[in-house]
């Protein structure tokens, strides 16, 4: 029987085999792993700003800012860049390093009627979260404000009980309401840990139901084309809600708990190669 082509780490194999517990990753985090002579944390958010600056007047993706709520700030490295949450002993729920997205000045955005695309090489260490079904962790989002408040992206890249996933619906204005759940979401392939997966998605933006699609390649192979989202319930969320006239690129490690105690241990995230449409 022949074997499939082992694919390439998105962190180093020595750190693979180090990252066993809590403690190692912790360890390992404090020694800079991702950092590859990247600049320090305290540089990297007046560098984000003086890239925007420079990038302003070009086509070239840059940070147009960064989040980085009880995490590290993105570092960028030659393109590539790692986003971190340290080790704590007592995590908070919800924990961020991410980026928005921009070009010629302004925010990476889309409206009515926009195809966004993205493609992308990703890959995380999230130790047992990424197989729990109660954790989640978002690594690409387009995300905006429904009636005026943040609530949910409309579409994106998650992982949560071992699955790396598209997902959509929480932001829908009438989601939760009445006991009515928009939320859904379609399987892209097994995540492992360290493990780079080469993802496209396009996305056809539109509040009308029957007109918004998700396709979406991983690794080359097709895995939706022009998926129709619908909720377990029967219930059709469509691609850009009602009350949101625009939606914002944004990417990194957005991690969150549902009923679950938070990991107090390392968690990192890599995207690199990445192009938006």
């Amino acid at each position: 029987m022949s074997s499939r082509p082992r694919r390439k780490n998105i962190i180093p194999t020595v750190s693979r085999k180090l990252l066993v517990s809590g403690i190692a990753a912790s360890i390992l985090a404090g020694a800079g792993l991702f950092a590859q002579a990247a600049p320090s944390v305290a540089g990297q958010a007046s560098s984000a700003v003086s890239l925007a600056a420079a990038d302003s007047t070009t086509n070239s993706l840059y940070a147009y800012k960064t989040h980085a709520w009880d995490g590290a700030e993105p570092v960028n490295v030659n393109g590539s860049w790692t986003f971190q949450l340290a080790a704590m002993n007592s995590a908070p729920t919800r924990r961020r390093s991410e980026l928005w997205w921009g070009r010629n000045g302004s925010p990476v955005s889309y409206r009515e009627g926009s195809l966004a695309v993205f493609t992308g090489d990703l890959g995380a260490a999230l130790g047992a979260a990424g197989k729990s079904q109660k954790d989640w962790h978002v690594l690409h989002q387009l995300i905006g404000t429904t009636y005026g408040q943040w609530k949910g992206p409309a579409v994106s890249l998650v992982v949560s009980g071992g699955e790396l996933r598209v997902t959509g619906g929480i932001g829908h204005p009438d989601h939760g309401v009445g006991g009515r759940t928009y939320y859904w979401h379609k399987q892209l392939a097994a995540f492992n840990d360290y493990q780079r997966y080469k993802v496209r998605l396009e996305v056809f933006l539109t509040s009308n139901p029957d007109n918004g699609w998700v396709s979406a390649w991983i690794d080359g192979k097709q895995i939706l084309d022009k998926y129709k989202p619908v909720s377990k319930q029967g219930l059709r969320p469509s691609t850009l809600y009602p009350g949101t006239p625009e939606v914002y690129a944004r990417s990194g490690l957005y991690r969150g708990t549902d009923g679950a105690t938070p990991p107090s241990y390392w968690q990192a995230a890599r995207i690199e190669n990445v192009v938006i449409g």
